[in-house]
């Protein structure tokens, strides 16, 4: 967590449930805070680029940072970007989606016992 992605979650109101977690989820030791200003850096250097198709490239760059390969997300650009092998690589980004089914597909699941997709170390 870090970055605009962090004031995003943090600053709306609307995010208490996704807060609560994520303070338990720190206190465990299974979530990485990287330093804003890492991440902001990383961001202006995607923008300069010019090849992110979202406009998320303060959640592409958090996980250049921090070394995270999984991202739930819905939008379709940002998954084009993730699965980018320019944008994210070693290894490439995997998307988890509901977009087309709700339910967890097997394919889901095993996207989350993957743990190469992470660079924190899982208990």
């Amino acid at each position: 967590m870090g970055g605009k992605l962090r004031q995003e979650l943090s600053d709306d109101g609307r995010n208490r449930n996704f807060m609560r977690v994520y303070g338990q989820l720190r206190l465990d030791g299974r979530v990485k805070d990287i330093p804003d200003e890492q991440v902001d850096v990383e961001t202006s250097n995607l923008e300069a680029q010019l090849i992110c198709r979202s406009d998320d490239a303060h959640v592409l760059a958090l996980a250049r940072v921090s070394g995270a390969r999984l991202l739930y997300t819905n939008d379709q650009a940002l998954q084009q970007d993730f699965g980018d092998p320019q944008i994210v690589t070693n290894p490439r980004g995997r998307v988890y989606t509901t977009r087309l089914r709700s339910d967890v597909r097997p394919t889901h699941r095993e996207l989350l016992e993957r743990t190469d997709l992470c660079a924190i170390p899982r208990p």
